[in-house]
């Protein structure tokens, strides 16, 4: 899923915690 990278890629600043995108990123990787 190239959207998923490039959200992970370029984290808004209203990301929240970095366990959202911890846990986000490896999802995105079985996508």
């Amino acid at each position: 899923m190239q959207n998923a990278s490039v959200l992970i890629h370029y984290k808004p600043k209203v990301s929240g915690h970095p366990l959202v995108w911890g846990i986000f990123h490896v999802w995105a990787r079985f996508q």
